[in-house]
């Protein structure tokens, strides 16, 4: 068995070597990105068992991806290639608060219903999945699907809603979506800035109502350097955020994330998890780039009391 599903985008993202308009910069670090990918690599790095249903190209930035999942024993078994598509590729300025970036969107959304075994959502405990993987057929009909499935299997459907404009710019679709979504959501982590591209300006309590309203059963709002809320529906806690010589954002909410679920997995309370999750994000803000190194994920461990 495993421990989490994530269905969406396995990309490279290009991350400035400065914190510089892109348009001004001229020099990238490639690493491996995409926010269900990162979940899954983190799930992995932390000693649990994750799965992973994307689309990357037959290409160079696909390689590389393949590289990074087979040196870290993640099982590609549900990747499929696309032979006329190239790898999705994001490029980032390195920024802490809101990080500019552009998108080359391609063999992530190209995902169809009959590439994928939906028995294999029978062996989660846990399917995961994005905004960024609705914006766009035919891969926004095999999330629904997922979605769906693991609800009727009684499994824990967690989503982000990372919606941006410029991803996915037809927002009444989008809203449409996303309500059909939120029936079967347990867990939801907006940030600040998912929630102000979705609502508009709000309190964050108020974000938080909304995103009840739309039928999610636990919000998680993370706001950056402000920590995180954490509410059941019925009571809202305030996690704090440790503070740190922080350089560059990418990622910091996909690690949170992970330890948040993994928690939960482990038998933690949303408040000790939220803070074991709070801790952990500290880690990513520090470099660049989602993946820490080893040490890193063993001091995570060690917090976690996975040892």
């Amino acid at each position: 068995s495993f421990d989490i599903l994530c269905i969406g985008e396995l990309v490279t993202d290009y991350i400035t070597t400065e914190d510089r308009p892109l348009k001004e910069v001229t020099v990238f670090e490639k690493f491996f990105g995409g926010s269900p990918a990162n979940i899954a690599f983190h799930i992995k790095s932390l000693g649990s068992h994750p799965l992973l249903i994307t689309k990357i190209g037959d290409d160079e930035d696909g390689r590389f991806l393949l590289d990074v999942l087979a040196k870290h024993n993640i099982v590609n078994d549900h990747i499929k290639i696309a032979e006329k598509r190239g790898t999705t590729k994001v490029f980032h300025r390195r920024h802490v608060e809101r990080p500019e970036f552009e998108l080359l969107r391609g063999a992530d959304a190209h995902l169809k219903h009959k590439e994928v075994d939906f028995r294999i959502i029978e062996k989660v405990k846990i399917v995961h999945t994005n905004a960024f993987t609705l914006a766009e057929e035919p891969v926004r009909e095999v999330a629904l699907a997922a979605i769906e499935r693991a609800h009727e299997l009684g499994k824990i459907v967690s989503f982000d809603p990372n919606y941006r404009f410029k991803v996915w710019p037809d927002k009444k679709t989008a809203l449409e979506t996303l309500k059909r979504v939120y029936r079967f959501v347990d867990l939801t982590k907006p940030s600040m800035d998912d929630a102000r591209e979705l609502f508009g300006n709000l309190t964050p309590r108020e974000f938080i109502r909304k995103f009840h309203t739309l039928g999610a059963k636990t919000v998680v709002l993370t706001m950056g350097s402000k920590g995180s809320l954490i509410s059941d529906g019925n009571n809202i806690i305030s996690i704090p955020v440790e503070q740190c010589d922080a350089k560059e954002a990418t990622g910091a909410g996909d690690l949170y994330w992970s330890v948040f679920l993994l928690s939960l997995l482990n038998g933690d309370g949303l408040e000790t998890a939220g803070r074991k999750a709070s801790f952990s994000a500290t880690k990513a803000v520090t470099r660049s780039g989602a993946i820490l190194d080893k040490d890193d994920y063993g001091e995570i461990k060690a917090y976690m009391g996975l040892f």
